[in-house]
């Protein structure tokens, strides 16, 4: 009888049936939660026009300023109900294929003007040698500002992508703010004095490039004199710039920056 039990379990067709079996009840439980789950949601993500951040990356181009770029410069850690914020992209397909041309897409991180100075001050030097002058924040103008402001590192509904009109909103410089908002385009909206110098200094590391290079644009902060911040770049050594401006003037070097309201509300917790 051994004899047999032995003769059984060395037969090749034996032994090719066992694991037959065996791949049967290991893949069956993948393939079920494959095809009850994964499929459908892949299909309602394709039909609802959803994208995740390596599609948006190869729609946007170079216009695109990756979480793996963002933690790079900045050197930030996120907990894990914020890293689930960056797995889907609040913009629909077609939002980001009609803005692949005029708007950054930027992964902003929990990281306050004085992480971006600190940051910033360390890169100084290795950059001067390459440009006319390196990339800094003027510090004398960060005075006017509330020190709470300086360390705030932004509300966790600003933590996510953000999609940043590159240029001034057209027609927008030489004009008060009143003026300015009747050219702001359907969804759009003003952002944080932050989230500007996070994506100024944070694409400018990315690609060399400026955004909203030679204007300063007002952006939705205050300073502690009540007057508005605006972000910009005014002379040839190509430094960030912080300015007070009061809403009622127009200014030709004073334009309007603005982003895409998002298309999709994701939860960020639990």
């Amino acid at each position: 009888m051994f004899a047999l039990v032995r003769q059984a379990t060395t037969n090749p067709a034996y032994l090719r049936a066992e694991a037959l079996v065996f791949a049967v009840f290991l893949l069956f439980p993948a393939a079920f939660v494959f095809a009850w789950y994964v499929v459908p949601r892949f299909i309602q993500l394709r039909r609802r026009g959803e994208v995740s951040w390596n599609e948006a990356r190869k729609i946007m181009g170079q216009n695109f300023f990756s979480v793996p770029a963002a933690f790079c410069f900045f050197g930030e850690k996120l907990s894990h109900d914020y890293v689930r914020v960056f797995k889907r992209v609040p913009f629909l397909r077609g939002t980001l294929k009609d803005c692949k041309d005029t708007h950054v897409l930027v992964a902003v991180l929990p990281v306050s003007f004085k992480d971006i100075q600190e940051l910033v001050a360390d890169r100084v030097a290795s950059y001067r040698s390459l440009y006319v002058a390196g990339p800094f924040f003027d510090l004398d103008r960060t005075e006017r500002l509330h020190e709470s402001f300086l360390k705030d590192r932004g509300a966790s509904e600003e933590i996510g992508w953000h999609l940043i009109r590159r240029e001034p909103v057209a027609t927008s410089r030489g004009r008060t703010l009143r003026e300015q908002g009747k050219f702001v385009e359907a969804g759009e909206r003003m952002l944080s004095a932050r989230i500007l110098a996070y994506a100024i200094m944070g694409y400018f590391f990315a690609t060399d490039e400026w955004l909203f290079r030679g204007y300063c644009v007002r952006s939705s902060s205050f300073n502690r004199m009540g007057e508005r911040v605006c972000v910009g770049e005014f002379d040839p050594h190509s430094s960030v710039h912080f300015y007070g401006v009061r809403d009622d003037v127009a200014d030709s070097r004073i334009g309007l920056a603005t982003e895409r309201e998002p298309d999709l509300l994701l939860r960020r917790h639990g």
